[in-house]
Parts: C-alpha cells; structure tokens; sequence
C-alpha cells in the first residue's frame, strides 16, 4: 500500500526560498523589457560566427522577441549566433540571434540578452 505524505517547509526554508524569488525579481526589475517573458529553463547551445567561441548554456527567460540566457564565458554584445534550444519533443529550434548586452551574473557566469532575428531552418 502506497502510504501519501504532506510535506511542509520549515518557516527557515519558506524565508530562504522567497528571498530567493525576491532576488530574481529584483534582477529582473533591472532588464529594459518591452514585452512580456516567461521562464523558460532549456539547454541551448550557441553557434557564434566565431568558431572559436561555442559556448553552452541554459536559458532563464523567453518571448517572441528574444531570450534571457545563461553561459560560463561571456560574449560580446552585438555577437550574432544561431541559438539551437532544446525541445521536450522533436529536433531543436533553430533560432538566429543578436546579444543586446551582456553582465557578470555570479563568478564564472554570466546573463546576456539575445533578439531573435529569423528563425533557422
């Protein structure tokens, strides 16, 4: 028999994961947005025009304009690359992108902002 438990936070860790969420809005706040995105964890890889850069990272937030990513390297605003995101079904998206900006997020990563420019096929 299959026994079913509640489990409840303790007030400690209930304290520690708003202040987690706080932290992500207030990070958030400091974007320039003109359009709404949604939270969007996938694993991507970027073909930069440089092939010496082929970064991997993972995604934070999306809209039909572009993508919030997460790398280890940084990459130089302006950097055009085509941005293959993993889909739960069926072959990657293949997406050509521009980097708005990008800023030092935690030691040994780093938060860029891609527009999406035309869809790869």
């Amino acid at each position: 028999m299959q026994r079913s438990t509640m489990v409840q936070a303790t007030p400690e860790i209930e304290r520690v994961v708003k202040d987690l969420l706080a932290t992500d809005a207030s990070f958030a706040r400091h974007e320039a947005r003109s359009v709404h995105r949604d939270h969007l964890v996938r694993h991507l890889h970027l073909a930069p025009r440089d092939p010496e850069q082929t970064p991997k990272g993972f995604s934070r937030k999306i809209s039909a304009a572009g993508f919030g990513i997460i790398t280890g390297p940084a990459i130089a605003s302006g950097a055009i690359a085509v941005m293959e995101i993993e889909r739960l079904k069926g072959a990657p998206a293949k997406i050509l992108a521009e980097c708005r900006w990008c800023k030092n997020y935690r030691e040994n990563w780093f938060i860029s902002s891609w527009q999406f420019r035309s869809l790869k096929r």
